[in-house]
């Protein structure tokens, strides 16, 4: 991760209203209980609630819900924020800054975020959320779960979410999920996501 201080490295014009105005979902992994994370920091995401900041050189970093997939090494749920105008007003938050670090995980950083909601790995629902919102290259990264090294299947073990863990299994083991031209395949995975958690989990 790269340090960029959200205090100095903004355009005056880069605000979270100016940002909602893209239409993305914005989101993150976070963590429900701390030590699930790569990184030692732990912030509690409270849906409702807006977070600031305990460090303003670091920020809050959040990314695209197309870049989500590849994020997976932070938290063992998806927090999702709240970019909606009336919401960013009501809570003062609207003219908070944020800018683009253009890193690997191509995320943003901000002083402020309004926690929307939390959806956490145990739920199947969550793994296909997160096929269906990341782009397909963060979607195939997700689901082959070995990024430097550490094994999605084994987190979710770890954290005893036996449901999600056999449903990545399931795909790893009848999906192509090696294949350089994931579009085909994670087509048949989205198509036949029902039939997947069936067989998967009974």
């Amino acid at each position: 991760m790269y340090e960029y201080d959200v205090q100095k490295k903004y355009d005056k014009d880069d605000t979270l209203l100016k940002l909602s105005a893209l239409n993305n979902n914005f989101c993150k992994f976070s963590q429900s209980v701390k030590g699930r994370s790569i990184e030692k920091v732990f912030i509690a995401y409270t849906e409702g609630k807006v977070v600031t900041a305990g460090d303003m050189k670091m920020g809050l970093s959040f990314v695209a819900s197309e870049s989500i997939g590849r994020c997976y090494l932070y938290g063992d749920q998806v927090t999702i924020f709240d970019f909606s105008y009336s919401e960013l007003k009501k809570t003062g938050i609207a003219d908070c800054h944020y800018n683009y670090t253009d890193n690997e995980l191509k995320e943003y950083k901000a002083e402020k975020l309004l926690v929307k909601k939390n959806l956490s790995l145990s739920l199947p629902s969550t793994i296909k959320w997160i096929i269906d919102e990341s782009n397909d290259h963060n979607a195939m990264m997700f689901l082959r779960g070995k990024l430097m090294g550490d094994l999605l299947i084994d987190r979710l073990l770890d954290y005893g979410f036996e449901n999600s863990y056999s449903v990545i299994k399931h795909i790893q083991d009848n999906f192509d999920v090696e294949n350089p031209y994931p579009g085909l395949v994670l087509k048949n995975i989205r198509n036949s996501w029902a039939e997947i958690c069936k067989n998967a989990i009974g």
